[in-house]
């Protein structure tokens, strides 16, 4: 994705999860809203995709049980 396109949508989320119409209907609808920043969501996910095969077998089979 272009650098300048994830720029504007980081800038975007963080307006929005900053936004007070956004704030009161979240909180209307009983919602916790607690934003990381798009750098911080980029390193869990990064972290995420890189956990070994067996250890993503592991907790699918546990979450079967």
């Amino acid at each position: 994705m272009p650098v300048e396109r994830v720029r504007a949508l980081r800038a975007a989320f963080d307006a929005t999860v900053k936004d007070p119409a956004f704030l009161a209907e979240a909180k209307r609808q009983d919602l916790e809203v607690r934003p990381v920043s798009g750098v911080e969501a980029d390193a869990l996910l990064k972290e995420v995709l890189c956990t070994p095969p067996a250890i993503v077998k592991l907790a699918v089979d546990y979450m079967k049980d």
